[in-house]
């Protein structure tokens, strides 16, 4: 998941106005692999020429090769894409807030409504969000269904409304097996969905809550 956490935390900065984020051990990790498949195509000391050839086919091979036994399926280039044009717009649109005020007044919580209906989901988050709690719900019903319990196994396996579902994300979620993650149960997203609206509405006192404890 190291692609799409650095991918949430660059857009939560660029939209606040940081000029520039230092990613560290994710550049390392992803220069790592992008070099590890160029030696893999062009051998263990490839050239210039040789090298840059590479990084063609790989970028290619995005467009044209299907993701084979991989949790990364939305870590693929219409995904990137997407999100290349969709910080601009949010940068544009967004106006100046100190997320880092170390005196920030955190008030106490009000309890959000529990979205229950899969069909209101779709007109609380755009698309682009949805893909992103469609994708997590999955994860999570391929790590928890290894460790749960008869009580959440039951409820994680209650399909009520998936006929209500839209039939791309029908098709959405059964593509999701080839990577080998779960189909995502509709009891799941529901959680999900209720979780990340929570933190929407509350990232800001989280974020400043974290700065004063540390």
């Amino acid at each position: 998941m190291s692609s799409l956490s650095i991918i949430e935390i660059s857009e939560l900065l660029f939209c606040n106005r940081f000029d520039f984020i230092l990613c560290h051990r994710f550049t390392q990790d992803a220069v790592e692999n992008l070099f590890s498949q160029m030696r893999r195509k062009a051998g263990q000391t490839p050239n210039a020429i040789q090298s840059l050839r590479a990084l063609k086919m790989i970028l290619m091979s995005q467009y044209i090769s299907d993701v084979k036994r991989c949790n990364y399926m939305n870590d693929c280039d219409t995904f990137l894409l997407n999100h290349f044009t969709k910080v601009p717009e949010n940068f544009n649109s967004t106006s100046s807030v100190n997320i880092l005020h170390p005196t920030y007044n955190v008030k106490p919580l009000e309890l959000l409504d529990y979205v229950e209906n899969i069909s209101e989901a779709f007109k609380i988050l755009p698309e682009y969000d949805m893909n992103i709690v469609f994708h997590l719900a999955g994860s999570a019903t391929n790590a928890i269904l290894k460790l749960a319990c008869n009580d959440c196994s039951m409820f994680m396996c209650n399909t009520k409304e998936t006929k209500n579902l839209p039939e791309k994300y029908k098709f959405y979620t059964k593509s999701l097996k080839k990577g080998g993650l779960k189909e995502q149960y509709i009891n799941t997203v529901l959680f999900i969905l209720n979780c990340e609206l929570v933190y929407r509405k509350y990232k800001t006192q989280i974020y400043t809550t974290q700065i004063l404890i540390s």
